[in-house]
């Protein structure tokens, strides 16, 4: 089996380009690969010796020269890192793995960013009908915030893509659940989870643990915490922060390391500084993919907590787990599809800070539990998401969609949804047209706009 595959790769950082790099040799295993890429400058020496790199643009060439028995694409909600992807899979329709379940930010770049704004409106016709129509009005009147910032879950702006697809794979229950239920059971697609190819005893990380504590000149009898990836407030850095200034007061014996860039809006000097932890928090930027592991080893207690959510998933977790980490994650999305007893689950209401004050408090009282749920944690993750169990999902589910065995019936659809829009919007609608919101109106009854 031969397959064309799209996606980022390093040096264009990104998770998704970090999941591929080690997906990869073990996909190829089971089928000849061929690399898409926009930057064919690539980092990764052995992504460049043992596959064929061409670019993204020479596809349809080296297509129709000798056609692919199918074409995967990996689709995220990164315009920069994307929009030669989303490109490409209109026109050439392929397996999708779908990322990020929302991806109104990449559509909004991909509109209005461009200075298009009856294009935005088409988009929201084409997935939403009517309704789509009153939000995009509402927007753009002032009415309300940019659906991307404040509700991208409800609008996620996904319909071209899942459209356009062959067959679709998610990452996580919660999204397949969402689409199945928006989209219907007919719809060719599989929950295939994301992997890591550490996995390890709790013993074995234990023993890596103290040298990298050495290595790094961190005291053993401190408790180190971390939090990993980009630091933005949706991964609530600063409710952490306010967090550790609270416990403080009653136990200093920590340190709070945040791997990776931040997020210029965090203020993340002034956070540490208002909770007088000074002493007891270190950033260390950006690291490349060994160290940031290393990072992952040395720690006690890992932070994985999200809100608000583009109903992705997260890398770093999986990746937490499998090194017999405890982790705290906020108990929602993806995160609340784990085992209660393989990971710490913190609600995302209004005393979301008193909850993990409380845990916090817990456990470093018990640190017994980093090593039971550690153990639980590595146990889940070798058992449903080694890279060995996760390119052997991949490659059944590939088989079934290149021999015909699922079909995706609603490409017939697109060219009709997208000219509706098109065709709509080409007639300088208004929300106070009559006319044109009782025929969209009657179209969201005939046709599901879910």
């Amino acid at each position: 089996m031969r397959a064309a595959y799209f996606t980022p790769l390093n040096p264009d950082r990104s998770g998704i380009s970090d999941y591929n790099e080690e997906l990869l040799p073990y996909l190829s295993k089971y089928m000849d690969i061929d690399l898409f890429v926009k930057n064919k400058k690539l980092s990764n020496s052995s992504i460049k010796e043992n596959f064929k790199v061409y670019d993204y643009r020479k596809f349809p060439a080296v297509h129709l020269e000798k056609p692919y028995d199918t074409i995967i694409y990996h689709m995220g909600n990164n315009y920069k890192l994307h929009e030669h992807i989303f490109e490409t899979m209109i026109q050439y329709p392929g397996i999708v793995v779908l990322h990020d379940y929302a991806i109104h930010h990449f559509m909004a770049e991909n509109t209005l960013q461009k200075g298009n704004s009856e294009q935005y409106t088409a988009e929201m016709i084409y997935n939403y009908g009517y309704e789509g129509l009153e939000q995009a009005n509402k927007f753009f009147n002032g009415e309300i915030a940019p659906l991307w910032e404040s509700d991208s879950i409800s609008y996620p702006l996904n319909k071209k893509v899942i459209d356009s697809c062959s067959a679709l794979i998610l990452t996580s229950d919660f999204v397949y659940k969402k689409i199945i239920t928006n989209y219907g059971s007919d719809l060719p697609s599989s929950t295939i989870p994301l992997h890591t190819p550490e996995v390890m005893s709790y013993q074995e990380m234990d023993k890596l643990r103290k040298e990298l504590r050495e290595k790094y000149n961190l005291p053993e009898n401190n408790l180190i915490l971390g939090s990993f990836g980009f630091a933005t407030k949706n991964k609530r850095i600063h409710v952490i922060l306010e967090t550790l200034g609270r416990l403080l007061k009653t136990y200093d014996q920590f340190t709070f390391i945040i791997v990776g860039e931040t997020s210029d809006d965090l203020n993340i000097k002034s956070l540490i500084k208002n909770y007088h932890l000074e002493k007891n928090v270190v950033v260390t930027g950006y690291t490349d993919l060994e160290q940031f592991k290393e990072y992952i080893i040395l720690t006690d207690i890992c932070f994985n907590l999200r809100y608000p959510i583009q109903g992705e998933s997260s890398a770093a977790l999986v990746r937490m787990m499998g090194m017999a980490k405890l982790v705290i994650v906020t108990d929602i999305g993806a995160f609340a599809d784990y085992p209660d007893d393989t990971v710490i689950k913190i609600p995302y209401d209004n005393k979301e800070q008193e909850h993990l004050y409380n845990q916090l408090l817990f456990l470093f009282n018990n640190n017994h539990k980093l090593k039971e749920v550690g153990e639980r944690a590595s146990t889940y993750i070798k058992e449903n998401q080694s890279l060995e169990v996760v390119s052997k999902k991949y490659h059944d589910f590939i088989f079934d969609i290149v021999n015909g065995k699922k079909v995706n019936a609603r490409l017939a659809m697109n060219p009709f949804y997208n000219t509706i829009a098109v065709e709509l919007v080409g007639l300088k609608l208004q929300k106070e047209n009559y006319l044109i919101t009782s025929i969209l109106k009657e179209i969201s009854e005939v046709f599901d706009y879910n």
